[in-house]
């Protein structure tokens, strides 16, 4: 079924990736499962993309300074 919406997401914790990686693994696939399914994910910085395409497969990430 397609979704009406779009999905947009802004990660604001400073530490998401710690998050990520202490999560139990099935916590990690639901991480990564919601983040692949967004339309778009915002991030401040080049390292923070980086961070999340240690996450998700990265397509839906676009870089947006403050």
């Amino acid at each position: 079924m397609r979704r009406q919406s779009l999905v947009f997401l802004h990660i604001h914790g400073a530490r998401f990736d710690v998050f990520f990686n202490d999560a139990p693994c099935f916590i990690q696939k639901v991480i990564t499962k919601t983040l692949n399914s967004a339309d778009l994910i915002f991030v401040l910085s080049k390292e923070w993309e980086s961070k999340l395409k240690n996450i998700c497969s990265g397509e839906n990430i676009q870089i947006k300074g403050n």
